[in-house]
């Protein structure tokens, strides 16, 4: 089976992040400031970024986001990320890569499974779901003011360890806060 997540939304409100810029500049020790000055966007960015890079430790998304998945060939039972607010639709991708919504009755949502039962089989099937925000413990809270505390004290780029740039290490006093309460396995499809 061939599976592909692609993130629809790109960038999470700031209603659900984690953390606050005013949380931020204290940790900081950065003035208060009304209205914002121009670094208001550079720790709005900041914490975007270590959210992701907390998702990432925890193993499941901290905010809200859309997502399609994308299965090949799809039938029977297909597993999403766990904490699935809503299943929005499945479609039937034919070989010209044209998307057919399947009817209702088609596909179930098991909510209890956090599946989606497809009944008739596929050769391509995409499912667009989001999912549900989780409440950050104070120890990830804490964990993710310290890696931008980290990022903003040394100046690091933010980045995100992958084949071309390699591994990125942080501290283990860190990625423990990040950790702490996420999923056994890491995993986050």
């Amino acid at each position: 089976m061939v599976v592909r997540l692609i993130e629809l939304a790109s960038s999470p409100p700031s209603l659900y992040l984690p953390v606050s810029e005013d949380d931020v500049r204290a940790f900081l020790r950065l003035p208060m400031l009304s209205p914002p000055d121009g670094l208001s966007a550079q720790i709005v960015g900041l914490i975007e970024a270590a959210t992701l890079v907390a998702e990432r430790y925890q193993g499941r998304d901290l905010v809200p986001r859309s997502y399609r998945l994308v299965v090949e060939p799809a039938s029977g039972a297909v597993r999403l990320r766990r904490r699935v607010a809503a299943v929005n639709a499945v479609y039937a991708i034919d070989g010209d890569l044209d998307m057919t919504a399947l009817p209702n009755d088609a596909w179930q949502y098991d909510e209890l499974g956090q599946c989606v039962i497809i009944r008739e089989a596929q050769a391509r099937a995409a499912i667009d779901f989001r999912t549900a925000p989780i409440a950050p413990t104070e120890s990830l809270r804490l964990g993710i003011l310290h890696l931008i505390s980290m990022w903003w004290s040394a100046r690091l780029p933010v980045i995100e360890a992958n084949e071309e740039r390699g591994l990125v290490e942080l501290p283990h006093s860190l990625t423990a806060l990040l950790r702490h309460g996420g999923e056994p396995d890491g995993a986050i499809v």
